[in-house]
């Protein structure tokens, strides 16, 4: 089996270290509430939403070690945001502003640490439209340039005004965004109390969904330069975009963007998390090698069993360069990554 010598994973998370010495020490973060199970794992919760992961002892209070663990799967560098459900959108005015900016200086003291290995995925306050440009400025300030969007605020679609109007000032600002699922908050939820459909089914939605309503809101009409990746693959977008594609030739009232829906494909790029060698060979097909990176949604257990940068690296209907472009080219170019093997190992 080969493995590369250099790859990026774009769809990474990190615990953060206050989150986790709360809930050692069986005390409160911004809401969140330490529950031992009858297993003895220690999860969280948020009112009456229960999450079962297990909440590890540390994670990124030590980025050369975490930097290690990640290289034994075949990851040289990462891009990293919070666990996928701590949006906290339940949060109002000051405690929202505490805890974005407790989150992106944990982050920017790792990217200053290492800034050959880590990039962090800021938070904003979507859902505090009043506080949204102080805290870009803010954001800013900790030399973090890339921001983790939700695919939803607070259950409303990204292509509501002033959601929109929001992530117009992070393209000015020529700011990286990566969408990604909500995860307590699927559209379609009360639909899936099995089989965890809340996740196989609804991550994938919730991308789809948050994709669509950007191409229909105008945003790349708009904006040549759009920075953005949907993770998921793109959720159902590049599988099922000749049906937006009929029903906007079919429907004038579809029609509320310059192109169909298909001429907008390759204006994003897209994270590997297809699970399939299949449907990455498609997606490939679809947008172009130059528009897929690698994603594992680490620590959890969406990663293929060998690791993505080998399965990327094995991949027998990729040719060398479009691996070369998926494991971290198109990462290192979008990331700001710093360029060559020397800085790889510093």
């Amino acid at each position: 089996m080969v493995v590369p010598e250099m790859s990026v994973d774009v769809h990474s998370h990190f615990w953060p270290n206050g989150l986790l010495k709360a809930a050692h020490a069986g005390t409160d973060w911004f809401g969140w509430e330490p529950v031992r199970l009858a297993s003895g794992t220690l999860a969280l919760a948020l009112g009456d939403r229960l999450v079962r992961f297990p909440v590890p002892q540390a994670d990124l209070a030590d980025p050369a070690t975490r930097a290690e663990s990640r290289r034994n799967r075949g990851v040289d560098a990462e891009v990293m945001m919070h666990v996928g459900f701590l949006w906290n959108q339940h949060l109002d005015g000051q405690e929202a502003v505490m805890h974005g900016r407790e989150l992106n200086e944990e982050l920017a003291a790792a990217q200053a640490d290492r800034p050959a290995v880590y990039r962090g995925l800021g938070v904003l306050p979507f859902h505090a439209p009043e506080l949204f440009e102080r805290e870009l400025g803010a954001l800013l300030e900790t030399g973090l340039r890339a921001v983790a969007l939700p695919a939803s605020v607070r259950g409303s679609n990204l292509d509501e005004p002033g959601i929109l109007r929001m992530v117009e000032q992070l393209v000015d600002a020529e700011i990286t965004m990566l969408i990604h699922p909500t995860y307590l908050d699927p559209p379609g939820r009360l639909r899936f109390p099995r089989y965890y459909f809340v996740n196989s089914i609804g991550a994938s939605l919730e991308c789809t969904v948050a994709f669509m309503s950007l191409i229909h809101g105008g945003l790349f009409d708009r904006h040549d330069d759009v920075k953005m990746v949907i993770v998921q693959g793109g959720g159902g977008v590049p599988y099922e975009i000749g049906r937006f594609s009929l029903r906007y030739h079919e429907r004038s009232d579809l029609r509320t963007m310059a192109q169909p829906p298909d001429a907008y494909l390759r204006r994003v790029h897209y994270d590997c998390m297809v699970a399939d060698s299949d449907s990455l060979a498609f997606l490939v097909d679809r947008v172009g090698a130059d528009r897929v990176m690698i994603g594992t949604d680490h620590p959890f257990k969406s990663d293929v069993p060998q690791g993505a940068a080998a399965w990327v690296s094995n991949h027998p209907r990729l040719d060398k360069s479009q691996k070369s472009a998926i494991l971290g080219d198109n990462a290192r170019r979008l990331f700001h990554f710093p360029a060559g093997s020397d800085a790889w190992t510093s």
